[in-house]
């Protein structure tokens, strides 16, 4: 109780000096292969205007290391925003991934070295070095370290700890809302829901430090070709060309049933048979021109099951 309305009070004094014009838009908690000796933070604000401020993170590890609280980095900074309204800013390697990471604007006071929680309690004992707040995320690596973070003080968000450390923070260019990559390429949103990379443009697991980032399109791509599953006509294996020659809304690559009741069978195979070496197109599953034993392959993959998925055709919802 002690600490919510400890945290209830600051963020309330903190309305009057946190400031939402420019956020942090997307760093790297912790790259992929050896540590770096610098990189990159990338801050969105209005294009065409100037900024200066600062870049710095409070340790946020919960392990009892003894720096909780410790301003351990700092970067001062100015700069124009670009045409797509974004600036970077080179930093030394952050120290640890449970950090909160804070924008602020130059008239901080704030020194290496600070303790800005003397008593650990994972409550900010003062805000007034900060000068005036524009962002703060606090990314984990563990669970404690969620419970540490001092981002939602800040008026900032705390990212969700998702049972790694993430390699890539970035905001969704739509919607603003965090997203956080970890090792295995699986990607969250600030909440730590799941979310699918293919439902945006940009692969989201790349860096793009400089360059607009990824936006969800709200249409997943599963097979990666292109076509949206929402209009794709085999969902789950790639065809660019979406070639139906018979018209069933199933794309030939993944539609063996030849004899179009919606399941494939040993009439399909029977039928295949019949034309097989020719250059029967619907036969032709691969759409290589010629009905061969890579399209009896396809064939069989499917055998006793349904053709597609594919967005439409008898197949479509099951």
């Amino acid at each position: 109780m002690k600490n919510a309305l400890l945290c209830s009070a600051l963020g309330a004094a903190l309305l009057s000096t946190t400031a939402s014009a420019q956020v942090i838009n997307e760093f790297q908690p912790n790259p992929s292969g050896s540590d770096p000796a610098t990189q990159t933070i990338e801050i969105a604000g209005t294009p065409g205007e100037s900024f200066a401020g600062n870049v710095l993170t409070i340790d946020s590890d919960g392990t009892g290391d003894g720096f909780i609280g410790t301003v351990d980095r700092l970067t001062a900074f100015s700069g124009t925003f670009d045409a797509n309204g974004l600036l970077t800013v080179e930093v030394d390697d952050l120290e640890n991934p449970s950090i909160t990471m804070v924008l602020t604007g130059d008239d901080a006071t704030a020194m290496i070295g600070d303790d800005l929680d003397a008593d650990g309690d994972g409550m900010l004992d003062s805000v007034a070095s900060l000068g005036t707040v524009f962002d703060a995320i606090n990314s984990p690596d563990s669970e404690g370290d969620f419970a540490v973070g001092y981002a939602d003080q800040l008026g900032g968000t705390s990212m969700a700890f998702v049972g790694s450390e993430p390699v890539l923070v970035f905001r969704e260019t739509t919607t603003g809302v965090l997203h956080a990559v970890d090792f295995a390429a699986v990607v969250y949103d600030q909440t730590g829901a799941i979310v699918d990379p293919s439902v945006f443009d940009l692969p989201p697991g790349e860096p793009t430090f400089g360059a607009v980032n990824p936006s969800i399109t709200g249409v997943a791509d599963t097979d990666g070709d292109g076509i949206g599953d929402d209009v794709d006509n085999c969902t789950l294996v790639a065809n660019p060309d979406q070639l139906d020659t018979n018209g069933d809304l199933i794309g030939n690559i993944c539609d063996g049933d030849l004899s179009n009741n919606c399941s494939i069978s040993f009439e399909d195979l029977g039928l295949m048979k019949a034309v097989f070496f020719s250059n029967d197109p619907d036969a032709d599953l691969s759409g290589n021109g010629s009905v061969s034993f890579e399209d009896l392959g396809l064939l069989k993959e499917a055998f006793f099951g349904p053709p597609g998925p594919s967005a439409a055709g008898c197949d479509a919802g099951s």
